[in-house]
């Protein structure tokens, strides 16, 4: 018998995007592939061995994670919000020893929407590298995440903004 793990996820993202003058194609472009870098590569049961094999994503035995990324407007507008991406996923083969790999997961995806990795600082960067520097950073108000291992448990995964961590709470399932 499968044991399946279902997660189902929104992160909010808010940017500075505005203060860039770039077209806003090549914005949303180079902040789409922010978010690619920061949360990584899926794969389902239907991907080619190299896209298995470049999977960076929590995974079961018939594919990962997936995330789809959803901007609120396409226009060049002021707000704060720019959009927000959603998490889902049915897991098989995937258990409560294996949650630790999720709940890693995502603080790292959270905390690279934060601030890339591999970035120089700002006062060392030119002009277009803090154009695209900025178009890489989300700040992240509020994110969340809700794990349920079958015949276990369920964790809700909350991002604490103030000390740029997750915090997790437990619940036993009443199956279990």
């Amino acid at each position: 018998m499968s044991q399946w793990t279902h997660v189902a996820g929104l992160i909010r993202l808010d940017s500075m995007e505005s203060v860039v003058k770039l077209p806003i194609k090549e914005k949303a472009g180079k902040m789409q592939e922010a978010i690619k870098k920061a949360l990584g590569n899926t794969c389902d049961f239907e991907s080619s061995l190299e896209e298995t094999q470049a999977c960076n994503v929590p995974q079961g035995s018939e594919g990962s994670l997936q995330y789809r990324v959803y901007r609120n407007s396409d226009e060049d507008e002021h707000a704060l919000s720019w959009g927000y991406i959603a998490i889902y996923g049915d897991l098989r083969d995937f258990g409560k020893e294996d949650e630790s790999e999720i709940v890693d997961w995502f603080q790292k995806s959270l905390e690279r929407l934060n601030k890339p990795e591999g970035n120089k600082e700002p006062e060392e960067m030119s002009n277009y590298e803090k154009a695209e520097y900025i178009l890489s950073v989300f700040m992240i108000r509020e994110a969340i995440l809700a794990v349920r291992v079958e015949f276990s448990h369920r964790t809700l995964l909350i991002w604490n903004d103030e000390q740029k961590k997750v915090d997790s709470i437990r619940r036993r399932n009443k199956e279990a």
